[in-house]
């Protein structure tokens, strides 16, 4: 697959950042299988933007690019470029007209990422990625051998799963408390292989079932490591 999107993002960055060194021979990195496959997931995901979306989505991770989080580089950057996982999935679900709400406040409040049409009428659209915990970024810098993770999630994920879903919730009703609303997450579990991918989904739409029943949540899972792309 051809990165064409990718490397025009790549490209824009490094003429408006010139010092920073995270594009650093970039075509080199894709020798790595992995950093190549990371790369064209995201190509196939900015492909079903349209050109309107695409250049706010390339304004928006731009404006973040400089951003970082401790042992997560350019975490800020990533979780813009993730909005394009959120408007590939109105795209599939037959939603029309999908666009960029822009970048103004309203309330004091920060908006919504999307907003587009179905038959029943608008719908508004916020995308949230939950990463990596905070310990789990530490252990791996240890670089040393230890148990395997849990099965069951623990306290402090339901807890961020419920923090990032009520503030999604409130962003899309400061902006339109009428319309439909819709929560999409990008989810980064701590198991780094993601073994317990099953049991994982299965708690999280019981979870969301018993504490959001009349809300509509949906989440994918993209264990795309910014500490592969880097």
């Amino acid at each position: 697959m051809l990165l064409d999107r990718v490397i025009k993002l790549k490209n824009e960055i490094l003429a408006e950042f010139p010092k920073d060194e995270y594009f650093n021979n970039f075509e080199a990195t894709l020798d790595d299988k992995i950093v190549l496959c990371n790369w064209e997931v995201y190509e196939k995901i900015f492909q079903n933007l349209d050109e309107k979306a695409w250049q706010i989505l390339k304004e928006k991770s731009k404006k973040h690019f400089k951003g970082s989080r401790v042992n997560n580089w350019k975490e800020p950057f990533f979780n813009h470029l993730n909005e394009a996982f959120g408007y590939s999935y109105l795209l599939k679900m037959g939603f029309s007209d999908i666009q960029y709400i822009e970048d103004l406040k309203k309330k004091n409040a920060s908006v919504p990422d999307l907003k587009c049409k179905n038959d029943v009428g608008e719908l508004i659209c916020e995308v949230k990625t939950i990463n990596t915990s905070k310990e789990e970024l530490e252990q791996r810098k240890k670089l040393v051998a230890r148990e395997g993770f849990d099965s069951k999630l623990n306290k402090v994920f339901i807890e961020k799963l419920e923090s990032t879903i009520l503030q999604a919730k409130t962003q899309i009703s400061n902006y339109n408390v009428d319309a439909q609303k819709l929560v999409f997450l990008i989810i980064h579990y701590d198991d780094f292989f993601v073994i317990y991918n099953d049991e994982y989904k299965t708690q999280i739409s019981l979870y969301l079932k018993e504490n959001f029943e009349n809300e509509v949540v949906a989440f994918d899972i993209h264990q795309l490591r910014h500490e592969y792309i880097n």
